[in-house]
């Protein structure tokens, strides 16, 4: 195979690099038409390391900002708690990590701060989280169980999702939220604050 057959042509870059960004520029025209539509939308801000390593999008509007963060897959993937949420690698800081540094970057009296991670990936049922019963059921033990039943219910019932869970649940919850690096306060904050992270 020669040089030529092994290059890629320079349009075909751009193609490539266009489908990649597709994602991104499809979320940030969306927020921007309804804030423009619905006046509350005050600036915008499209890649700004200043602020870490969620920095794709900003959206300000009237005493809210809105952080994005867009992983995207072009083939179906699955979303793993262990080693796609709360891992670190390579010295780069877990996306739970980020997340929670963003919003303590970010946030402001008086102004709701919203980090969001948007992604198409899908909540894996294939994994096992670590718990230290082995009653727990594997109907239960995976990525979607935590995200539908633990995550999704905290943002408006923290208090009565952790009251009803196993002991199993409330550690692997407790450990979840030393992972933040935030106390109980700063804690239940975040977690009302933080979009879900499959949107």
């Amino acid at each position: 195979m020669n040089e030529t057959q092994n290059s890629i042509a320079p349009a075909e870059g751009e193609r490539r690099a266009m489908r990649g960004y597709y994602p991104q520029y499809h979320l940030a025209t969306s927020l921007i038409i309804k804030g423009l539509l619905d006046k509350s939308l005050v600036k915008v801000v499209l890649v700004n390391p200043d602020v870490g390593r969620v920095d794709d999008i900003l959206i300000y509007s009237t005493h809210r900002l809105d952080a994005y963060q867009v992983k995207w897959s072009m083939a179906d993937q699955y979303w793993n708690y262990k080693t796609d949420f709360i891992k670190e690698e390579s010295g780069t800081p877990s996306i739970l990590n980020q997340l929670v540094d963003v919003w303590k970057r970010l946030r402001r009296p008086n102004m709701k701060t919203v980090v969001h991670l948007y992604t198409n990936q899908i909540p894996s049922t294939y994994d096992h989280l670590k718990l230290s019963s082995g009653t727990i059921s594997p109907s239960q033990n995976h990525t979607k169980y935590f995200t539908e039943k633990l995550w999704i219910r905290a943002k408006s019932d923290l208090e009565g999702m952790v009251n009803s869970l196993s002991d199993d649940w409330k550690e692997l919850w407790n450990d979840f939220q030393e992972l933040t690096g935030l106390e109980d306060e700063d804690f239940i904050e975040f977690i009302k604050k933080i979009a879900n992270w499959i949107i």
